[in-house]
């Protein structure tokens, strides 16, 4: 019985210090991310009023899909 009260410790604080560091970890990416100054994105509108795509940890991609002057799709991955 002390064998299995002792494993069931040692697991418990395994379990726990792994929620411990990937807490962290998700907390210091965020703050690396928006802590970072970002270039205006032509594909964000103006929702925030900045148009930057790092509002939050769910939104890291900017991509320009329409050709601004045409208006037309642009072209992507090989023709």
């Amino acid at each position: 019985f002390a064998a299995l009260l002792a494993y069931s410790a040692a697991a418990l604080v395994s379990d726990f210090m792994a929620v411990v560091r990937n807490t962290l970890l998700a907390l210091l990416s965020s703050v690396a991310v928006n802590g970072q100054d970002v270039a205006p994105c032509p594909g964000e509108g103006p929702r925030y009023g900045d148009y930057r795509c790092n509002h939050d940890s769910t939104h890291r991609v900017c991509a320009q899909l329409v050709n601004p002057e045409t208006g037309k799709p642009l072209a992507w991955g090989s023709a």
